[in-house]
């Protein structure tokens, strides 16, 4: 789930997980977890991690997704 930086810090995001978590018992995925990227109009990108974190996600550190143009690592919520 990508939402536009114009929406976020306004609750968007929580919303639409806190939904998810309500039919699905686990949800998972991949999150840059480093703040060393840069998009394409050239500002920083923020990792989402906190964000996650704070949305009852864990961060499976052991398990990483690496290429040479990005680092991710795997999250998971559970019930």
């Amino acid at each position: 789930m990508l939402l536009s930086s114009d929406t976020q810090g306004k609750g968007f995001g929580s919303r639409l997980i806190q939904e998810a978590q309500k039919t699905e018992s686990h949800l998972n995925g991949w999150v840059v977890d480093d703040d060393q990227h840069i998009k394409n109009d050239g500002s920083p990108y923020r990792s989402p991690v906190g964000f996650y974190l704070k949305n009852g996600f864990s961060v499976k550190k052991d398990v990483r997704f690496t290429s040479p143009q990005l680092s991710a690592v795997k999250i998971i919520w559970s019930k």
